[in-house]
């Protein structure tokens, strides 16, 4: 049998175009030196055209293009041959459960932390996290990515979030790719490569809400359910692919094992009533409340949405500000919930900033889609909390050494 640094570069190209995700093909690489000189990392292009619209700053003349990776941390399973972490009883102690977290990498080997259900940037980073974190023996499971544009000012020299909108990217290699947004007037964009400008796509019955790239393919859902999917090469032609199914407020996509899934929520907006000097009540601030949410599964054949009242292979779905994602109740290791829950980060009581504790999710929801119950996640027993507080085998199993300024090493 051959070594394995000595496999053929054609066979370890094969394998590596096979992994999904950067952090494996980084493992992939790290096995030895001759593995790591056959496959080269990718890298993001950058910079990009500015999408033009009177809702941005002449000032803005190009974007950047980052990625966000979400990481479910855990310590080794029992079990070596297994994909996914078991249920050992040491996930039973607060401290040893699974740890879930948002990177993005801003220069090789150093990251910025993100709160995994928004946008908000973990800092300063607690003295007691670790400024580096050995990756070896920690089990890696890569729960997805979200792509965001940074409009960058060249007069200021300087990067802004000001596009908040999300991205789907399509990345065949440095010199072929696509992205699919929503335009600030609620119509989608699409940038190639090939033609290294942006293209408004015209066609809209009512303003997106959401994009995604499922299966290789960009797909689009409006606000009334509408779905459609844009092809790179005929951005002029949409294909419909699920009539509307109105409803609700707010439309997510969200890839599910092989399915794609659109959650549904709906929103309730109340008015907190004042009395002004002359007690006469005057009109004050607008509330909004989350009611409730509803599951639909896109039927491919038949193009339509079909509900469902409860998720295949024991998933979990998560929705951020700017992405949703799935895990199962075993890559999780719940143990008070079962499937059929969605973690979701309401926004109904505006931004909490934490100040003791900056890895906290204090608006995250834990929610029994098929009965419409919620409940706050941070009055969940501990040990269903992925996000807060780092279980201590984070800091136990690496290496306090110095890192950079603006994250953590990997």
């Amino acid at each position: 049998m051959a070594e394995w640094s000595q496999l053929p570069t054609e066979l370890l190209q094969e394998i590596a175009s096979r992994l999904d995700s950067s952090i494996y093909t980084v493992r992939f690489r790290s096995v030895c030196s001759a593995w790591r000189e056959a496959i080269k990392p990718r890298h993001f292009p950058n910079p990009l055209p500015i999408l033009t619209s009177d809702g941005f700053s002449d000032s803005f003349s190009s974007f950047s293009l980052s990625k966000r990776s979400v990481f479910l941390l855990s310590l080794p399973s029992d079990n070596p041959n297994s994909s996914l972490p078991s249920y050992p009883n040491s996930y039973r102690d607060p401290n040893s459960r699974p740890w879930m977290i948002k990177t993005e990498e801003i220069k090789p080997g150093v990251v910025r932390l993100f709160n995994p259900l928004s946008r908000v940037q973990i800092k300063p980073i607690p003295p007691s996290f670790p400024n580096v974190i050995d990756l070896w023996n920690i089990r890696i499971k890569d729960l997805g990515q979200e792509h965001v544009l940074k409009c960058i000012n060249h007069v200021l020299d300087r990067h802004s979030s000001l596009y908040m909108e999300k991205v789907a990217f399509l990345f065949r290699n440095e010199d072929d790719y696509a992205l699919l947004t929503i335009h600030i007037s609620g119509k989608l964009a699409m940038f190639k490569s090939s033609d290294k400008k942006w293209t408004i796509i015209n066609d809209m019955q009512s303003p997106y809400d959401d994009v995604i790239l499922f299966e290789g393919e960009f797909y689009a859902v409006d606000s009334n359910g509408r779905a459609v999917m844009v092809g790179v090469d005929s951005v002029d032609t949409l294909i419909p692919m699920a009539e509307p199914i109105f409803g609700g407020d707010e439309k997510y996509f969200v890839e599910s094992g092989s399915d794609l899934l659109l959650v549904d929520v709906y929103h309730s907006l109340t008015v907190d009533s004042e009395q002004d000097e002359d007690n006469e009540e005057e009109e004050g601030e607008y509330t909004r409340k989350t009611l409730y949410f509803e599951v639909f599964k896109l039927d491919r054949d038949g193009k339509k949405w079909v509900q469902v009242m409860k998720l295949d292979d024991d998933r979990v779905l998560f929705l951020s500000d700017n992405y949703a994602f799935s895990a199962s109740v075993n890559e999780l290791c719940w143990c008070t919930y079962d499937a059929n829950h969605i973690c979701y980060n309401s926004m109904d009581n505006g931004i909490t900033t934490i100040v003791d504790d900056p890895f906290r999710c204090p608006n995250a929801l834990i929610v029994d889609f098929e009965n419409r119950r919620s409940e706050s996640l941070e009055e969940v027993h501990c040990n269903d909390n992925v996000f807060s507080p780092v279980p201590s085998w984070i800091a136990k199993d690496s290496k306090q050494e110095a890192g950079g300024a603006e994250g953590s090493q990997c």
